[in-house]
């Protein structure tokens, strides 16, 4: 990515995340969902929550990126990759479910996404999230090396510290710092963070049409 691209994409990123934030529900209602399995609701449920998560996530991202603070930036944009890439991984558990209606099966991955923790004492241990970013990758190839790269950014590595806070006067000898210093490439996270959105959306919007089918399939109990 060029700078020449940047100003077109800073613009589909804007249209995005405002279109994002237009759609949030503020609560979820299981009135017109079955009343015959909690399934329905929990899909519901982790359906609005990630979508919640990630519209907050990326405009926040989006605004550190226009103030020049690319690398906590890039640390938020890492984050709404992880975010897609449990959606994607949520969908495809959808379809499955529609499949082969393993009911224990799929209630299982929805607490895991509601309750899910890496703590000691959760209650029920979180979906790895490399697993869903390969996942991703296996459909959309580069995806896991642009995640790579924010992870980076996301820890205190070279790209992380010193490439983006600080830059050496090799005539004064000496290391000036400050996020103003230095820019790190946009290619290194609005690519990621704009890919994301948009697979987001298409798997969001996916889910929406599969809930439809599993609720119709235990009101007919069909599962």
């Amino acid at each position: 990515m060029n700078l020449i691209n940047e100003d077109t994409i800073l613009d589909d990123l804007r249209d995005l995340i405002q279109r994002f934030d237009e759609s949030l529900v503020r609560r979820v209602d299981p009135a017109g969902l079955t009343l015959k399995s909690k399934i329905p609701f929990k899909v519901l449920s982790l359906k609005e929550v990630l979508f919640h998560r990630i519209t907050i996530l990326a405009q926040e991202a989006f605004d550190l990126y226009l103030q020049n603070k690319r690398m906590p930036s890039y640390i938020l944009m890492r984050s709404t990759v992880e975010t897609c890439a449990l959606c994607f991984s949520f969908r495809k558990k959808c379809s499955i479910f529609l499949e082969d209606f393993n009911v224990a099966n799929f209630d299982s991955f929805l607490m895991k996404g509601l309750s899910g923790g890496r703590i000691e004492k959760a209650k029920y241990q979180s979906v790895n999230v490399l697993t869903c970013i390969d996942h991703v990758d296996r459909e959309f190839e580069g995806f896991r090396k642009m995640y790579d790269v924010l992870c980076e950014y996301a820890h205190p590595n070279h790209l992380g510290t010193l490439d983006s806070l600080g830059k050496f006067d090799n005539e004064k000898i000496w290391l000036d710092l400050g996020t103003e210093l230095k820019m790190p490439p946009p290619a290194f996270g609005l690519a990621p963070f704009c890919m994301s959105l948009i697979i987001f959306e298409e798997q969001y919007n996916l889910i929406g049409d599969i809930l439809r089918d599993i609720n119709k399939n235990f009101d007919e109990k069909i599962i």
